[in-house]
């Protein structure tokens, strides 16, 4: 939510024009990278393996294959850094 929120405020401001596909990206991006780094950051305390099973039981969550779930994921990340470079350039 908090990824979605992000994305979407630039266009409430006035920053972005209503036809700008970087907002989206940067919300895409951000809604895909912060349940990851939630996971790796509340279970890296216990170890490598506690954040493993923890990414397995989201993708099991999630009913999804695990490769699937996180190569889409990881793509939707780098879909959020490349726009939000693009607004930076």
């Amino acid at each position: 939510m908090l990824g979605f929120c992000a994305g979407v405020l630039p266009y409430f401001t006035g920053w972005l024009g209503k036809y700008d596909w970087r907002g989206l990206g940067i919300a895409f991006g951000l809604a895909c990278f912060l349940p990851l780094a939630y996971f790796v950051v509340t279970n890296a305390k216990s170890g490598d393996d506690a954040v493993r099973e923890s990414l397995i039981a989201y993708a099991m969550w999630q009913k999804a294959p695990p490769r699937l779930l996180f190569s889409l994921m990881g793509l939707a990340c780098v879909a959020g850094v490349v726009s939000a470079a693009s607004l930076l350039i």
